[in-house]
């Protein structure tokens, strides 16, 4: 019986079990740099014990089981999330120190206002009607689809009122999932713009179900911020743009909390 082959197998779960997890459940609660570093240590658990030979009996195998056990354990304290366990580099994203209010004194206008400009650097702006990529649908201003056809052509005014009128529709479609605290103690102005710009790059729904939300309503402020930084993929692969972007949102979603 081959304890590397068992420890291969172990690495191979890591990565499948998140994965069905998502597609056939759709839950996205583990973290993937924790599963990420288990599945190095257990490979590299497999790699050590094909070099020690491996005889018959407990006795003769106590050795190759304390060496994985030590390799596992090592990569299990390097697995424990950090207080950025989104993966961004510390350096690049940092909070803002400023106090921010929070809570009955913040408008959804307010919000709103915070976020245009955000969505306009991230989503960029075209007066005429494009198709993004082919087999797309026709798209204008700032990534609006709702009623485009191709050869629309639209003025900077108009853009800013389309932009600020799915900006609102997508906030309330996120804030609904919220919990009375969660809106009077926990959004700040940048905070929501975070969350606006979140919600309509991965849809409200899919938003207001992601671990962040979960985090963010069971008062966890700084791993919400951490979780939605979880989402930088787009066609199964890893995306610059969505990187930056989720560590520009993880500033505004931090602001406030500084380094405490």
């Amino acid at each position: 019986r081959s304890y590397s082959f068992w420890l291969m197998l172990a690495c191979s779960l890591t990565f499948l079990v998140p994965y069905i997890a998502y597609s056939v459940f759709q839950y996205d609660g583990m973290d993937p740099i924790v599963m990420g570093w288990l599945g190095i240590g257990f490979n590299l658990g497999a790699l050590i014990l094909r070099l020690v030979a491996q005889p018959d009996g407990w006795g003769r195998n106590l050795l190759r089981i304390i060496i994985a056990l030590v390799v596992i354990s090592i990569f299990g304290l390097l697995a424990v999330p950090s207080a950025n366990a989104g993966g961004l580099p510390e350096a690049k994203f940092q909070p803002r120190d400023a106090p921010i209010t929070s809570g009955a004194t913040v408008t959804e206008k307010q919000i709103i206002e915070n976020a245009l400009p955000f969505l306009e650097k991230w989503e960029g702006v075209r007066l005429k009607a494009y198709i993004p990529v082919p087999g797309d649908v026709p798209t204008i201003c700032s990534g609006t689809t709702r009623g485009v056809k191709l050869g629309m052509v639209l003025t900077p005014t108009q853009c800013k009122a389309m932009l600020r009128s799915e900006a609102t529709e997508y906030w309330r479609g996120v804030a609904a999932y919220m919990t009375e605290e969660t809106l009077r103690s926990r959004i700040s102005v940048p905070r929501g713009g975070a969350w606006t710009s979140f919600s309509i790059n991965l849809g409200w729904v899919t938003a207001g179900r992601a671990t962040a939300m979960r985090r963010l309503n069971a008062g966890d402020i700084r791993g919400s911020c951490d979780a939605m930084t979880w989402y930088n993929r787009a066609g199964g692969r890893i995306m610059r743009g969505l990187v930056n972007r989720r560590g520009a949102e993880w500033v505004n979603c931090m602001a406030g909390l500084g380094n405490a």
